[in-house]
């Protein structure tokens, strides 16, 4: 059963003491945002809202909005004002939370390629790095940056170093210096 419009307008009206909310059909359902954040929706004229650490205390029903979805909290209580208010703002400071932590971690990787101009290694590096993965006459260099640079390349820093996984080997670089530590063959574990 799809959400009626009735029910949608009323929830909207229920929610009216925040600011930005935006609500956007989706396949006879309504995802709900506030501040550009989705933070739940209306399904089957209820409202489910993202389960965050934040949102625990109001002790919701879980519910999932459609089959082999994801569980949400459903908020039996959309007819107070005010609780639906702090719900959505406590939910929300969460998932904000959460979401600059991934755009933090976007930053670190697009930090590293804006600056491959400066990736650069050492004498002792080139070596370790041709004899680690059976290089010869290759520019070192160049063979990490072209690999650095696939779209399929899964690029992470931990610690002072950002680490590349591609074609089965991992290059290593300083996170300050730009400076290529290693390359070496991953080893696949065999199952």
């Amino acid at each position: 059963m799809a959400t009626t419009k009735e029910y949608k307008n009323y929830l909207l009206e229920e929610l009216s003491l925040l600011e930005n909310i935006v609500c956007k059909p989706m396949m006879g359902e309504y995802l709900l945002y506030f501040n550009d954040i989705l933070f739940g929706g209306i399904y089957d004229n209820r409202l489910l809202i993202k389960i965050v650490k934040n949102n625990n205390k109001y002790c919701l029903e879980e519910c999932v909005p459609y089959e082999n979805a994801k569980p949400m909290y459903l908020v039996d209580f959309v007819d107070n004002k005010e609780k639906l208010k702090e719900l959505i703002i406590d939910t929300y400071k969460d998932l904000l939370k959460n979401n600059l932590k991934k755009m933090d971690k976007i930053n670190e990787t697009n930090n590293l390629f804006l600056n491959l101009d400066k990736i650069h290694t050492t004498k002792l590096g080139e070596e370790r790095i041709n004899r680690n993965l059976g290089l010869k006459s290759c520019n070192v260099i160049n063979f990490c940056i072209d690999k650095i640079k696939k779209q399929n390349s899964f690029i992470y820093r931990k610690g002072k170093n950002y680490y590349c996984e591609i074609d089965n080997i991992a290059i290593v670089i300083n996170a300050s210096s730009y400076t290529i530590i290693t390359a070496h063959k991953l080893n696949k574990k065999l199952l």
